[in-house]
Formats: structure tokens, sequence, C-alpha cells
């Protein structure tokens, strides 16, 4: 299981730290990859996708028809947090000239691992930008995706285990508009965000 939270940590802020993870967010089906991979490319950062840091065990659960469990997300979620923090300090030179550290697509689904990437992940602050849509919406567009280990029938464990994040933790777009409207929709929340809180 994931350690708990310490007090008082969700409200803790960075805003001294000029680098920023872009952390695309939502169930399976939302269009996480596609959004972030070309948000990624606008902002002139590099694209992570979270689904290839998932060990084989979880994959290997998920193509047998099975939900993950809060423990098979612990060794998924540190794998990210090594890659990206593997990437700060390979660029750290170039925090000036780049602001956005990465744009990382993950479910992010629950609060508790929203806060770890917040926490651990290093010199940088979370940004996240969660995709919502109708289920049925989001059913479809999953049944028609090919070669993904994730099966269709998993969607409702997926909206089970979504913790929605609240106005001040992430920016919330919805994906019933082309894909250039949603980037361009993150791209403009994005360069007029509060710096009081530490969503997009």
């Amino acid at each position: 299981m994931m350690s708990a939270i310490e007090p008082g940590r969700a409200s803790r802020h960075r805003p001294s730290l000029a680098r920023s993870l872009v952390v695309v967010m939502g169930v399976a089906g939302s269009g996480k990859s596609s959004v972030g991979a070309l948000l990624a490319q606008r902002l002139g950062c590099p694209f992570l996708e979270g689904d290839r840091f998932h060990p084989d065990a979880n994959i290997e659960r998920m193509r047998a028809g099975h939900p993950l469990r809060p423990e098979d997300r612990c060794p998924w979620i540190a794998n990210i947090v090594d890659e990206v923090n593997r990437i700060h300090r390979r660029d750290r030179d170039l925090s000036k000239d780049r602001p956005w550290l990465a744009v990382l697509a993950c479910s992010a689904l629950s609060g508790e691992i929203r806060e770890r990437l917040r926490m651990d992940v290093i010199d940088a602050r979370c940004r996240f930008v969660h995709l919502c849509g109708d289920p049925a919406l989001i059913r479809q567009r999953l049944t028609a995706r090919t070669g993904h280990f994730f099966r269709a029938d998993l969607l409702d464990s997926q909206f089970r285990a979504l913790q929605p994040p609240g106005p001040s933790e992430a920016l919330s777009i919805g994906i019933d508009q082309p894909i250039d409207a949603v980037v361009d929709a993150i791209l403009t929340a994005l360069s007029t965000c509060n710096d009081v809180v530490e969503c997009a």
C-alpha cells in the first residue's frame, strides 16, 4: 500500500521553482497520450507515456482483465518519478531556457497518487490537467482502440477509482472537441496560471 500522507503535505507549495511537470490525467480512453504528446511538442519539452513505466506484472494483470490494486500502482508511480527526476538532473542547466520539465500522460486517478507526484518529483511543480468526458464517449473511444493492453471492460473500475481533482488542484478540459482545441485550451490556461495554486 502507498504510505499515508503526512499532515499538511497536500497544501505544501514551492512557488520559487521555475520548472513545471504537466500531468495530463484521466481515465483510460480520455486521450491522455494524444493530448500529452501534442502538448509536449507545442511546449518544446519531453513527453512521457505513463503506461510504459508499468511493471510487467501490472500489464499482465490488466491484459487478463483485472483492475490494478493500490499496491500495484506503487512501483509504477515510483518508476515514473525516477524517470522525471532523471530528466531534471540531465537538463538542470536548461531550466532558465525551458521552464517546462516534461509532459506526463498518467491516469493519476487518486488524490494519493497525485500527492506522490507532487512531493517526490524534485525541484518542480506538478500542474494537473484533467481530461473529462461523457463515459459513453470514452467507452466508444476505448473500444475502438487497438494494440493496447488495457481492456475496455476495465473502464468501470477506472471510474470507481477516480477521485476527481477540485478546481484548485487541476484544470478540467472537456474532450468533446478536436484535439487541437483541447491543447489550445491547456496552453491558454498554463500561460495565465495563478501561481498561488499548483494546478494548470
